[in-house]
C-alpha cells in the first residue's frame, strides 16, 4: 500500500486533527516503533483528504 492511500483506508483509526498542508479536519494515524529498546513509539498521521495525503508525526 502506498502511503498516499493510507488516508482513505477505512480500517485505520481516525483523529480530528487538521492537516498542516491543506487544513482538512481529519487524519488517519498509526504507530511505529524502532527495534532499539530505548527508542520511543512514534505516532504517524496521514491526511484523510483524497487529494492531499500529507503525512506528519505527532
Amino acid at each position: 500500500m502506498v502511503l498516499h492511500d493510507l488516508g482513505t483506508d477505512p480500517t485505520l483509526p481516525r483523529a480530528n486533527v487538521s492537516c498542516p498542508r491543506c487544513g482538512h479536519p481529519e487524519a488517519v494515524f498509526f504507530q511505529s516503533s524502532s527495534r532499539r529498546a530505548e527508542a520511543k513509539m512514534t505516532l504517524f498521521y496521514v491526511c484523510a483528504s483524497k487529494g492531499c495525503g500529507h503525512r506528519w508525526t505527532g
